[in-house]
């Protein structure tokens, strides 16, 4: 840890804290991602300080991210969105793209399993699997390749 930062390959992650009006920030390089209760994420350029995209992530408010580059080759952007809805999406950026400002972001898959609002979420460290924890008590393992592989 420094600074309030854990650092993760090449990018940094903040410590996960709520602020009501604002959502989870997480905090990259050059990408801020907000999320809020009208269920969208925001893309922020930190060098301009622009909405560079809005995804439309959920039904009901975003209640946690997870940012992170594939494993792959490609070492695009990955982020894990989950929401009140209980569900959690899996999005991608090119790494073109993300180099370029962080727009670009795009749904690849909808993790479903949760029955309530999903509160937590981690990528593992070889990025092929997300955790997400939820309201409803249980916490799940999934492949991001989009299936559930485990549950507690």
């Amino acid at each position: 840890m420094h600074n309030g930062f854990e650092e993760v390959d090449d990018v940094k992650l903040a410590g996960a804290q709520y602020f009501e009006n604002l959502g989870m920030p997480i905090h990259a390089v050059e990408l801020l991602l907000s999320a809020a209760q009208d269920g969208s994420v925001c893309a922020w350029s930190t060098s301009t300080g622009q909405c560079v995209q809005r995804l439309h992530a959920h039904d009901h408010w975003v209640m946690a991210l997870a940012l992170g580059r594939r494993a792959d080759a490609s070492r695009d952007g990955l982020l894990l969105s989950g929401g009140y809805d209980g569900t959690v999406r899996a999005w991608v950026c090119p790494a073109d793209d993300l180099a370029a400002g962080g727009g670009g972001w795009a749904l690849c898959h909808t993790l479903e399993g949760h029955t309530d609002g999903v509160m937590s979420l981690e990528l593992s460290r070889s990025r092929r699997l997300g955790f997400s924890g939820s309201n409803d008590g249980t916490a799940r393992l999934w492949s991001l390749k989009g299936e559930m592989v485990g549950r507690a």
